[in-house]
């Protein structure tokens, strides 16, 4: 013979609704929630030698302390190289910084340089406060733009490039 426990609602002692932790159940490394954000920007040109933000950003609130968020970010950029400028990208959270990357470093005198940017990072927040995933960009040489989106005359499908500029945050729990 078997039984069937039927329940509308299952309470801790407290009212709080628990956790599949509080449950047994064991969830550490599932994926709980995947956020994602594209630039609609075109040509933006960055000519400053301090990071400037990119309109690439993405917010999550994360469903526990214990919880890791894997961030994501790839777009294409170009760079036109003075006198052997570099690029550089930075990821933030809130106001912290997280990660830098050196674009390119390529010889003088290059015009027109093409790169794509693939950034990865699993940051551990700390909070259930809505947390914000910001990227940055600047140049080392104020003769040199950086350039996000960068329309070139083969590419014509303008919203499909724009999509591939991407920062895809996803909850993994602790």
């Amino acid at each position: 013979m078997s039984s069937i426990i039927k329940v509308d609602q299952i309470q801790l002692a407290n009212g709080s609704t628990p956790t599949a932790g509080d449950l047994g159940l064991n969830t550490t490394g599932s994926v709980l929630q995947v956020v994602q954000g594209y630039s609609t920007s075109t040509n933006l040109y960055i000519n400053s030698t301090s990071y400037v933000a990119l309109p690439l950003e993405a917010s999550i609130t994360p469903a526990s302390t214990s919880s890791k968020v894997l961030v994501q970010v790839a777009f294409s950029m170009a760079q036109d190289d003075q006198d052997g400028a570099r690029a550089l990208t930075k990821l933030v959270r809130d106001s912290t910084s997280l990660a830098e990357e050196i674009t390119n470093e390529e010889s003088a005198n290059a015009a027109g340089l093409f790169n794509h940017v693939a950034m990865n990072y699993l940051d551990t927040p700390l909070t259930t406060n809505q947390v914000t995933y910001k990227v940055f960009g600047k140049t080392d040489n104020s003769n040199s733009d950086y350039r996000l989106l960068w329309e070139r005359a083969t590419i014509e499908d303008t919203d499909r490039w724009k999509k591939s500029v991407t920062i895809t945050l996803t909850e993994i729990a602790g």
